[in-house]
Order: C-alpha cells, then structure tokens, then sequence
C-alpha cells in the first residue's frame, strides 16, 4: 500500500471513529434514559464498528467524484498542490511528504498510547490495595471511589470501602 493511501486511510478512520464519538456522548443521556444503562453502555460499540466501516475494503470499483474530493483534503495533509488522479496512476510516484506525515502520526500515536498507559497506571495506583470478596467483586482501601469496572480481559467489579454502609 501506498504511504498515501495509508494517510488517506488513517484520515478516514480518525474522522469515522471521531464522528461516533461525539454521536455517542450526544446520543447516550437519551438512549439511557429510553433504553437503560446496558443499551447505553452497548451504544459505545458505535465507535469500534466506525473503526471497521473505515478500514474495511471499498465495494465500489472506483468512484471518480469521491477522489476529486479527497484530492484537496490528502493535498492539504501533505502541504502539496492537489494532484490529479490520472498524474499519480500514470507515475506511480507518491506526493512528497507522505513519509514525514505518515512518521509523524505514528510517532504521536505511540506518544498517546504511552500517556495512556501511565494515566492507567496511576488510576489503578489510586484505588489503593483491593481485597476480593468472590467472583469479580473486588473492594477498595479507599471509600471515595465509585463504583467502576476495571479490565478488558478479566474485569473486575471495584466498590469503595463503605459501599455496604452506603
């Protein structure tokens, strides 16, 4: 694949899973309140299935007026003059810059998964020594937590200190 196309594939993906984003935190006080907290909370596999929506292979052939559209927004991302798509199928040659725009996003994306993961670890230090209380229920020293689901693969049920009092 082409850097470009990567680029034009990864500024899709951004604006898809962008776009379900700020649907979801729209949408979910509402569908909460018509369909419940489990509907509310399945609401948030919008933003997965934009993901894939984007990444997913194209079924159209190709579609001419979706590239003269593209062209200025992929020229603007690469600091170039939009170029034609008949210039690029008969050089083959990539738009200068894809390279850098392409390092640089994948320098700021591991940038973020590293944030991410020291402000995970931090939250999980603030939750203080967890006791198990059987099954996935697990009770923290502290008792001015919510609450809260901890874990993708084994999640855990956390409840602060005196949620039995309260």
């Amino acid at each position: 694949m082409m850097t470009a196309d990567l680029l034009a594939l990864l500024f899709e993906a951004t604006l898809l899973t962008s776009a379900a984003v700020l649907a979801v935190l729209f949408l979910r006080g509402v569908w909460r309140r018509a369909f419940g907290v489990r509907a509310a909370i399945l609401l948030w596999l919008i933003v997965p299935l934009a993901a894939g929506v984007a990444i997913a292979p194209d079924r159209m052939v190709e579609d001419r007026e979706a590239l003269e559209i593209m062209a200025p927004v992929q020229a603007w991302l690469l600091g170039e003059d939009p170029p034609t798509p008949d210039a690029l199928e008969r050089t083959g040659a990539e738009p200068f810059g894809a390279e850098v725009v392409l390092v640089a996003w994948t320098i700021g994306s591991m940038l973020m998964l590293g944030l991410l993961a020291i402000r995970q670890r931090r939250f999980r230090a603030g939750l203080g020594r967890l006791g198990a209380c059987g099954g996935r229920l697990w009770v923290s020293e502290k008792e001015d937590i919510g609450p809260l689901v901890l874990g993708v693969i084994s999640p855990k049920v956390i409840v602060p200190a005196n949620f039995a009092e309260r």
